[in-house]
């Protein structure tokens, strides 16, 4: 830190509190990106599968990818319900009592 100080640079420290809302948060978010690119995979496989079942009349490749917009909505949609997840199992706080004797804790 003092070499930074010296060269003018800034340093900068987060003082977070981490919590379980906070990493379910950051999961959720990391999740939501990973499917985001697993759908945009599934399509263009989907794609090349579609071409190769019509080149060939290949009945079975051509019901497999029929579905592809029904399996990508579903699991879109799970992930959506998750989303309210917290809301649904919310901790309830119990109020603090104050203590009788009126020292502070």
């Amino acid at each position: 830190m003092p070499r930074s100080l010296a060269k003018g640079r800034a340093v900068d420290l987060h003082q977070e509190e981490f919590s379980e809302l906070g990493t379910f948060r950051g999961t959720m978010a990391s999740l939501g990106c990973g499917l985001v690119l697993l759908a945009l995979l599934v399509l263009v496989a989907a794609t090349l599968v579609a071409g190769i079942a019509a080149e060939f009349n290949w009945e079975l490749g051509k019901s497999i990818t029929g579905a592809w917009p029904a399996v990508i909505l579903a699991v879109l949609s799970t992930f959506l319900a998750l989303q309210f997840l917290p809301l649904l199992i919310e901790k309830k706080v119990p109020a603090t009592k104050p203590r009788e004797d009126g020292e502070d804790s």
